[in-house]
């Protein structure tokens, strides 16, 4: 039997509920948390790549180091301030003439921020200069180096951080000690790896929705609800349109009425009002990256549910058990080999490995080639996926097949991360980190803040707060 999709209302969601919105739920530690905001300003959080190789992308777009002058590919770095990684891949690929499935990326990285992250292109356009170039309003560019090959996130070693933790519950000094402890415990009892808010969109989370529209078949649903879906946390104007939208639903009045900066929204709306009803079409006048990541987003809505489910039953995410997913890892916490079924016989082993920060318990992210852990977390998996009514099947998107994810999977405790405060203020705290690829700083952040709503991630404090919002 074919279940029914239901659409979720955005409408009708409260500050309170992001979290549970995008399956996030629980902490590892106790402590009350310091509370505040990060991303008042884009520059309150600054973040760069560091690649396995050692090169650092902002050290080299800063210095205009070089390390390498022959390959098949230009590499750069793109400096990005307040946009997203996906628009600027696209005015990117503009300018250098190059399709944008052929400019390589290690990741995506948070909009609302300072940003330093490594692309490619092939080497056969005309920006070879290692100047710094200005593609748009707050995108920069400076080519660095070259390479014999595509970056791909199996190039990325870590991302660093430095982020201002502002409007404290405590002054300064004590918030930066009820941080200290708190770090001190999420080290004896692991930090939960959950996928951050900004893979779902923290003012909007609205990209796991269309990623389970998308798998089960519902590509008109899918497309309407990503024009007209609003939030109370959008701009005014932007929420006002898709209402309108909402409401009466028609391709002519969306490029009416939606404002000029929704690219994605107008084009998919441009070519409905010339292709009726092709709603494969209509997807498709979407990025790639961005299609893709619809449906992964929607697996790693499901990925926290599932290990909100374990810190509910107070699982220890460091401690293995038998029939658990693991991965061994090396001294810079990089897996060593694939990730494997843990026997009765070789848990001893693990045990040691694990205390010595050798090997990390991993979760299924779903797609259709995964395998489940053989025991309890493997049967929380399979009650998510029963209670979202999908099947592992349904990742191959039949519909959209060029969305398909076969999975993968990620370790429940972020491993080999470091942390440190370092400037001290009366209302803010500064806090520097370290994390291996895949990993995000909120998830890290959250445990330290307890915030009351996830909007602090995206620059707001207590604007919406016990508000009624329906």
């Amino acid at each position: 039997m074919k279940h029914r999709v239901k659409v979720v209302m955005l409408s009708k969601l409260q500050p309170k509920d992001i979290e549970h919105f995008i399956g996030i739920e629980g902490y590892v530690t106790r402590s009350e948390g310091v509370g505040g905001m990060i991303k008042e300003r884009p520059d309150d959080f600054m973040v760069w790549e560091v690649l396995k190789d050692g090169s650092d992308a902002r050290a080299m777009f800063e210095t205009s180091l070089s390390n390498k002058m022959y390959g098949k590919f230009l590499l750069y770095v793109l400096h990005k301030v307040d946009v997203d990684t996906i628009s600027a891949i696209s005015l990117i690929s503009k300018m250098l003439g190059v399709k944008q499935k052929d400019v390589g990326v290690c990741g995506i990285k948070d909009r609302r921020a300072y940003s330093w992250q490594f692309i490619t292109v092939p080497n056969d356009n005309l920006l070879t200069l290692n100047d710094v170039v200005q593609i748009a309003d707050r995108i920069l560019l400076r080519r660095v180096s070259m390479r014999n090959s595509k970056i791909s996130s199996a190039d990325l070693y870590r991302n660093m951080f430095e982020i201002k933790i502002s409007r404290l519950r405590f002054d300064g000094h004590s918030a930066a000690d009820l941080i200290e402890r708190t770090v001190n415990e999420l080290k004896l009892k692991g930090a939960p790896n959950f996928f951050g808010h900004q893979r779902f969109g923290a003012c909007r989370p609205i990209t796991h929705v269309i990623g389970k529209l998308i798998i089960k078949g519902m590509l008109k649903e899918a497309v309407e609800e990503f024009i007209t879906g609003w939030t109370w946390f959008e701009p005014r104007v932007v929420r006002e349109a898709r209402m309108r939208l909402a409401e009466s639903w028609n391709p002519e009045d969306a490029l009416k009425n939606l404002p000029k900066h929704l690219l994605y929204e107008r084009a998919m709306a441009e070519y409905l009002a010339k292709n009726a009803h092709d709603y494969t079409g209509a997807l498709r006048r979407l990025p790639l990256r961005l299609r893709r990541l619809f449906v992964e987003a929607y697996s790693a809505y499901i990925f926290n549910r599932c290990l909100s489910r374990l810190l509910e039953k107070n699982s220890d995410l460091l401690v293995p058990n038998t029939g658990d997913l693991v991965v061994e890892l090396d001294v810079h916490g990089s897996p060593t080999r694939k990730p494997f079924l843990l026997r009765h016989g070789a848990l001893s082993r693990a045990l040691s490995l694990a205390r010595a920060g050798r090997l990390s318990v991993l979760l299924p992210v779903p797609g259709y080639r995964i395998k489940l852990p053989n025991n309890e977390k493997g049967e929380f998996l399979e009650e998510i996926l029963e209670e979202e009514g999908v099947g592992l099947e349904d990742f191959t998107s039949k519909a959209l097949p060029e969305a398909a994810t076969a999975g993968s999977y990620r370790p429940i405790a972020i491993p080999s991360w470091e942390f440190k405060t370092s400037d001290i203020g009366d209302d803010h705290v500064w806090v520097r980190l370290s994390l291996p690829s895949g990993c995000y700083a909120t998830s890290l952040l959250r445990e330290l803040m307890k915030p009351e709503s996830a909007l602090c991630f995206e620059g707001y404090s207590d604007k919406y707060s016990g508000l009624s919002l329906n």
